[in-house]
């Protein structure tokens, strides 16, 4: 659904009507309407809402040491609104502890348009980023949204609990009062970060902001704030305030929110780097360390780099060394931080240089865009707190961004003047890219976040409840004596992220979907410290949709454990597995072992175990897909004939029919050197004439790369409207064949009036030649 539609579709935060409403009448005077909504959706300036909405009150949840958000929105629909004030009160338990209205921020969002670097998904407006401190009453102009942000900060002491109370919007004397409810769960996320972070403050833009001196007490002051703003945002940046090596690193490297840090290297000082080396050695803070002095190499250049990472490590074998680059074959054995751009993310190779003992992290820059998550204004709010959720499931180790605070403008030279409310392209193509903080009115102020930096330290936060959702886990195995090859607490924490996001670009942008999932694991977190002890492992990911008849499973519990199971299938009636004895003797963990037959929709299972007079349960769920309304499989290009050659558009391309053992008819594909973007496409009408997409489920590519280097192509989508998507690159690894499957939903153009593809490689130095089979597609994912 149009992003915009969605907004109007879904004014008001999703949450819980509540009986205890308070009296004070819930809508507004005609003239104007206030509604509230989730902290982790954007609304447009111009996206009214209904002359009859009214704001629903306001449900969170919440760990303790933990930021929880929501909305405010005033619009003004038949008139300007001269004055407005908002308020909110201390929330209270029943028992009598508050969470201090001092640890709630209001914050008014500032709109800024948005005309070049948009694209059809997220088009041009009027879309709200920075977020200034609220400072008193403001004004709405008539046809306008007016956002507040709340920010409620749950101190790591507060007692687990309901705590009510309400926000206030006074409109030129009529006052709405919304009430707001806040369950603290029984978690507290700890102090520390499981995850490195380089986000870069670059310092010449702080100084020239403010007309500072860079070796000036007033920038150092500066620099050291912003470093500590950024910190509490759980994104330590790269660069520590002072020397590494100083006494005062103390006071930044023994914080326990400082997990990373650049370590300077200049090779030609290869003594200053050892002593340097040998006293964070000394201190303890090595392991925390890495250098980072080369950035996104070519292949041209990987000899070298391979010569200068094996250089660092002749001299200093424990300090990490990262590289920008994606896992090459000629750079192992000298990278020990891979760092690719999320466009090159390969899992496979990330899982065997993890087993290796090095380091992924990752990092986004202008692209990839949609349907990537990115750090854009242009873009869901929840694109940049998904990031977080993917590195947890994924094992990604860090993150990387390149600035968050370029104030300047690229002019293609060198950066100029720009003012930062009004322009919001720091590099041409990325709205907001280069900046995730606005500067603060004089250098004495705290940096004003943007609405992408709020919903980064949400991520983070939620990084980190999954971080404690597999430790509670782990720790249950351990009671029940379950060796770790049995059992794997990681697989629950890809469980939930996976109800939100299964790859790159595709995951579920409703705020709602994601708070569920995040309400669950914290949930779950609490339970896993509940009397009896149990754990479930199924062969269908918990959330997944699977085309699968059944599922099986197994429950481990103790000896002496009762286990019964209750099915509730969406269509059919509800059954009851026979209750199961667990053998009452014996330290061994027992496992309890299942089938569950599945039907068409979503199957609800209810494990309960008792034990010892104590019960809880366990719940998963399964959703089996119909049967797949689109075509089995369709054959867009066979390579048979000269006819197929013709249905291509080709742009510096040698076309020729032949037949290989693994691909059968294919093409012989050979990409003309120094010219720009040789390519082939296949467009409609003479490549297809079916234009409606949707029908066939999946595209499916098949290469053989016969070089002995690595190969780089890109496919881009395109549709009627012009619309393309450049964030598809191929990595075609030397002398194999290889698969590549794209979901026709998730290309991130309209597949109803589908226009056609590009296979497109940059400029060569010499011709490139590959084989691409059939061109078909399939009604699942191969």
């Amino acid at each position: 659904m149009n992003p915009i539609a969605r907004i109007r579709k879904h004014p008001g935060i999703l949450a819980g009507v509540y009986l205890w409403l308070l009296s004070t009448p819930l809508w507004a005077a005609p003239g104007y309407v206030v509604t509230t909504d989730s902290g982790s959706r954007k609304v447009l300036r111009d996206a009214l809402p209904a002359a009859n909405a009214k704001p629903r009150p306001v449900d969170l949840e919440a760990a303790r040491n933990e930021h929880e958000s929501f909305q405010v929105l005033i619009s003004a629909l038949g008139r300007d609104l001269a004055r407005v004030q908002v308020s909110v009160t201390d929330l209270r338990s029943r028992a009598g502890a508050t969470v201090p209205s001092r640890h709630i921020e209001l914050r008014l969002a500032h709109y800024i348009q948005l005309t070049d670097g948009v694209k059809a998904a997220f088009p041009g407006g009027w879309y709200p980023d920075a977020l200034p401190p609220l400072e008193g009453p403001f004004a709405v102009k008539q046809g306008h949204n007016q956002a507040v942000w709340v920010n409620v900060y749950v101190p790591t002491e507060t007692p687990a609990g309901t705590y009510t109370g309400s926000v206030s919007v006074d409109v030129d004397g009529a006052v709405t009062r919304v009430p707001v409810r806040l369950r603290v769960r029984e978690v507290t996320l700890p102090v520390e970060n499981h995850r490195g972070s380089a986000f870069a403050i670059w310092g010449d833009f702080l100084a020239r902001h403010y007309g500072l001196e860079s070796d000036s007490a007033e920038f150092r002051a500066l620099y050291e704030r912003t470093y500590w703003f950024l910190t509490d945002y759980r994104l330590p940046p790269d660069d520590l305030p002072v020397p590494v090596d100083s006494p005062e690193a103390a006071r930044y490297l023994e914080d326990p929110r400082v997990t990373s840090f650049r370590i300077p290297y200049d090779p030609n000082d290869p003594e200053g780097f050892q002593q340097r080396v040998a006293y964070l050695r000394e201190k303890g803070w090595l392991s925390k360390g890495y250098v980072y002095t080369i950035d996104e190499p070519g292949r041209d250049h990987y000899a070298e780099c391979y010569t200068y990472g094996k250089a660092i490590d002749a001299l200093a074998p424990d300090v990490k060394w990262l590289l920008t680059i994606q896992p090459e074959p000629p750079m192992y054995g000298a990278v020990d931080i891979w760092c690719p751009d999320l466009a090159y993310i390969n899992r496979g190779r990330i899982a065997t240089r993890q087993a290796l003992g090095e380091e992924v992290w990752w990092y986004t820059c202008i692209g990839p865009q949609h349907p990537y998550p990115t750090y854009l204004i242009n873009d869901d709010a929840t694109s940049a707190r998904v990031l977080s959720w993917l590195q947890a499931a994924w094992r990604i180790q860090g993150g990387l961004y390149w600035s968050v605070n370029i104030w300047g403008k690229w002019d293609g030279q060198r950066y100029v003047d720009r003012d930062v409310w009004t322009d919001p392209l720091a590099f041409p193509g990325g709205n907001g890219d280069g900046y995730l903080i606005y500067p603060g009115k004089t250098a004495a102020d705290p940096p004003v976040p943007s609405w992408r930096l709020e919903m980064i330290r949400q991520g983070n936060e939620d990084f980190e409840t999954f971080w404690l959702l597999e430790q509670a886990l782990r720790q249950t195995a351990q009671r029940l004596g379950l060796p770790a090859e049995r059992y794997d607490p990681h697989t629950r924490v890809e469980e939930i992220v996976g109800r939100v996001a299964q790859r790159l670009t595709r995951w579920e942008r409703d705020p709602a979907v994601m708070e569920q999932a995040r309400r669950l694991a914290l949930a779950e977190i609490e339970q896993a410290s509940a009397m009896p002890d149990a754990l479930v492992a199924t062969s269908v990911l918990d959330g997944a949709e699977t085309t699968a008849a059944a599922v099986s499973g197994s429950v481990w519990v103790q000896p002496g454990t009762q286990v019964r199971l209750q099915a509730r299938p969406e269509r059919g009636r509800a059954f009851t597995v026979p209750t199961w004895n667990a053998p009452g003797a014996g330290a061994k963990p027992v496992a309890v072992r299942f089938t569950l037959p599945l039907g068409e929709g979503v199957t609800d299972l209810a494990i309960q175990v008792r034990r010892d007079g104590q019960t809880r349960t366990i719940r998963r769920q399964f959703r089996r897909a119909a049967s797949a309304p689109v075509v089995p499989s369709h054959t867009f290009c066979a390579w048979k004939t000269p006819q197929d050659v013709a249905k291509w558009t080709i742009a510096n391309v040698t076309v020729d029919l032949t037949r290989r053992d693994d691909l059968g008819a294919c093409a012989k594909l050979t990409y003309q050197p120094n010219v720009e973007f040789p390519n082939i496409r296949l467009l409609e009408p003479t490549g297809f004439t079916q234009t409606d997409w949707r029908r066939y489920g999946h595209l499916v590519l098949t290469f053989h790369n016969p070089n002995d280097d690595e190969v780089l192509l890109h496919f881009k989508p395109f549709d009627r409207k012009g619309t393309a998507e450049d964030a598809y690159p191929i990595l075609l690894e030397p002398r194999r064949t290889s698969r590549f499957s794209y979901s026709i939903e998730d290309l991130g153009v309209d597949t109803s009036d589908f226009h056609g593809f590009e296979l497109w490689m940059s400029q060569l130095e010499q011709p490139v030649t590959i084989y691409l089979g059939p061109v078909v597609s399939s009604a699942q994912a191969p």
